[in-house]
């Protein structure tokens, strides 16, 4: 499978796992170069707006720390530019296919998370909609 569609299958299957937990407006936005908002935006059912952006295939798979907080702050830059609420970065983990989403990892900046710190938190993605869920308010 090639780069793109390796890209697309995650998204479309974070798409559905956002749904099945009951965001709404749930949309793949359009490329749009330097001004990207993200690959998945969508509204908690409280509101708030979520901006993901979503990495998968070998290179998500094998990323060191630095070229994950390289593409956090590339995720917060587009959330910024979308004024969404909450932030996520998600990778697909290897060994977890599509149907896996919630088993892949949600990557966060300390500073929105926990209100402090320069740093990244990382934890399943199922713990961090949750979190989103029930804490973040527009």
């Amino acid at each position: 499978m090639k780069s793109k569609a390796i890209g697309t299958a995650a998204e479309v299957a974070v798409v559905k796992f956002l749904e099945a937990w009951g965001c709404l407006d749930v949309v793949r936005p359009g490329l749009a170069g330097h001004l990207d908002q993200g690959d998945v935006l969508c509204r908690t059912p409280q509101g708030a707006k979520l901006c993901i952006q979503v990495k998968a295939g070998k290179a998500a798979g094998a990323a060191s720390d630095e070229q994950v907080a390289a593409w956090l702050n590339e995720a917060l830059a587009q959330g910024e530019r979308a004024k969404a609420d909450a932030v996520l970065l998600v990778t697909k983990r290897p060994g977890f296919g599509d149907l896996r989403v919630a088993g892949w990892r949600a990557h966060a900046s300390s500073r929105w998370l926990l209100n402090f710190g320069d740093g990244m938190v990382t934890m399943p993605f199922l713990d961090a909609l949750l979190y989103v869920l029930v804490e973040v308010k527009p």
